[in-house]
């Protein structure tokens, strides 16, 4: 896995310098699994984060389910893919009330690009 979880504003702050922004990316590789090949999230022109649908994993902007990615989403969702959900180290970080993306669970088929790139 490789992750930023921190990138830049696209304007410039009163000193001309540029804020934190929570919108970052994340990359899971893991050779020959069915969710690999794909990207899930994105941002639109300016750079602000698009809601989707966790779900269908697919943009929705006026769904009712629909959210912005954020990290949470993302450990969450790795927690549960590495059987660690119900661990005594997780129980005393839970996620409560935090939205269930499927990110490592949805059947897709298998190439040579082992990857799938997450942007929250």
């Amino acid at each position: 896995m490789i992750g930023s979880d921190l990138v830049r504003t696209n304007y410039y702050n009163a000193t001309d310098g540029t804020d934190h922004c929570p919108i970052g990316s994340f990359v899971v590789t893991e050779n020959c699994q069915r969710w690999t090949n794909r990207a899930v999230g994105g941002t639109n022109h300016p750079q602000f984060a698009r809601k989707m649908n966790p779900l269908t994993l697919q943009a929705d902007e006026y769904g009712p389910l629909s959210t912005i990615i954020y990290l949470k989403h993302v450990h969450k969702g790795l927690r549960r893919y590495l059987g660690i959900s119900d661990s005594p180290r997780s129980l005393r970080l839970p996620f409560n009330n935090v939205e269930d993306f499927a990110f490592l669970d949805q059947p897709v088929r298998v190439n040579h690009r082992d990857y799938v790139v997450l942007t929250f």
